[in-house]
């Protein structure tokens, strides 16, 4: 697991070619996971922890769209647009899939590596 913010960032946006599925959400926390697999990568998986989630806009799953910082323009659109103050830079996320784009407001407190279990 890497420590600081940012590194957690960089992790999570430099992820290419991952299938992705909503694993956990705590409605109480705020907390969500998201669970990376990847085709090449057999019993190899990333667990995503956001917490404190103001907002989220996602299939369960979801194929050929990984995640990266959405642009400030974008940011202050989607806040807009779901009625939450605008929020840092460095938590909103987004990842465009052929079928829709997924929407992630909250900040990175975790990326685990190889969680069980390990299919």
């Amino acid at each position: 697991m890497t420590n600081s913010h940012l590194e957690r960032i960089e992790e999570v946006t430099s992820l290419n070619g991952y299938a992705y599925r909503v694993w956990e959400y705590q409605a109480s926390l705020s907390q969500l996971t998201i669970r990376a697999t990847h085709p090449d990568k057999p019993k190899h998986n990333i667990h995503i922890v956001f917490y404190g989630v103001r907002y989220f806009q996602m299939p369960f799953y979801w194929e050929a769209g990984d995640f990266r910082l959405g642009s400030d323009d974008e940011r202050r659109a989607v806040a807009k647009r779901v009625g939450v103050d605008d929020c840092n830079a460095n938590s909103f996320f987004k990842a465009e899939t052929p079928d829709t784009v997924v929407y992630i407001i909250g900040t990175i407190v975790a990326v685990l590596q190889d969680v069980e279990p390990v299919y």
